[in-house]
């Protein structure tokens, strides 16, 4: 039950950082086309200056993918580890360059 809710959370700060990746690209003019899908709007980020860890987010979309298989204990456990590891810190260095840098308000 524990393991199905932080990987529950995992997916909201997924879904919420996507997104908010891709208001603040599309506020600065960065064209629709480019952020069609989570894996283009982390790539667009990535050269707009947005993040600097490509491969920690696009390994967190492969997670991310990985959730609907949640239900398999190596997964879920795999998924925890990793958000323990590296994706707290990159959602928190999104957020940091947001508010900081992107305009992003509260």
């Amino acid at each position: 039950m524990t393991q199905a809710g932080l990987v529950a959370l995992f997916r909201i700060c997924m879904e919420q950082a996507c997104g908010a990746a891709r208001r603040a690209l599309g506020e600065q003019g960065f064209p629709e086309t480019a952020l069609t899908s989570p894996r283009k709007v982390m790539k667009c980020a990535y050269a707009a200056g947005m993040i600097n860890d490509e491969e920690g987010w696009l390994d967190a979309l492969e997670s991310l993918g990985m959730v609907d298989d949640a239900f398999d204990d190596s997964v879920a456990l795999s998924i925890i580890s990793k958000t323990r590891e590296k994706y707290i810190s990159i959602f928190q260095e999104l957020e940091r360059e947001l508010r900081e840098n992107w305009s992003l308000e509260e």
